[in-house]
């Protein structure tokens, strides 16, 4: 501040006496407020694909930003902003099922293998993007056939078979669906031959 020729920076009560157009002295007193500089700072988080409007400038780039604005004094007000932009969450999941059966998800049935998305909303608003691989084991089938001799037995699956006929088990494989085999199994009769001889 200019008082009377003296560039004043600090607050404080100044006296100036000059000499008035009669002669006179004339004491002016000064009392000098420094107002401070307003200095604030604020935190944003925004989702990717949106924008915050700082003071009418619309961000949508993660960083720091800062802005000038006067207050009512005239003085500066210095306001600084640290802006996060969360990017989608991404989750991703596979599941195996077996033929026949079925998988709920976002809401649908699924029984064919694919990958399929849904979109969910985390608890700050943003995508949350879930990514399913979904596997379809086929059913496993097998056929045997087996032949014995009358009198003989076949073992299949903890039986004793002695019988000609289709017999079919199931099994669990590998990825936990059915494996179905079915055996045909054949049983001999004892060859019969008959034969004549004569003899003195």
């Amino acid at each position: 501040y200019n008082f009377n020729g003296n560039l004043l920076t600090t607050a404080g009560i100044y006296t100036d006496t000059v000499i008035t157009q009669s002669g006179c002295d004339s004491i002016v007193t000064l009392t000098l407020t420094i107002n401070p500089a307003y200095v604030d700072s604020i935190s944003a988080e925004i989702c990717e694909g949106q924008s915050f409007d700082f003071n009418g400038t619309l961000l949508s780039i993660a960083g720091t930003y800062t802005d000038t604005l006067i207050t009512q004094t005239g003085c500066d007000s210095i306001v600084t902003l640290t802006l996060t932009v969360n990017p989608p969450l991404m989750t991703g999941i596979a599941v195996q099922i077996c033929e026949g059966q079925s998988y709920t998800f976002g809401g649908q049935s699924l029984n064919v293998s694919g990958v399929y998305s849904d979109t969910l909303k985390t608890q700050s608003g943003c995508d949350s993007i879930v990514t399913l691989t979904l596997d379809v084991n086929n059913v496993i089938t097998a056929s045997v056939d087996a032949t014995i001799c009358s009198g003989q037995t076949y073992d299949f699956d903890s039986l004793s078979l002695s019988a000609s006929g289709i017999y079919t088990d199931t099994l669990i494989s590998s990825g936990g669906c059915d494996s179905i085999v079915t055996l045909t199994l054949t049983v001999n009769p004892p060859l019969m031959t008959g034969i004549a001889v004569q003899i003195c």
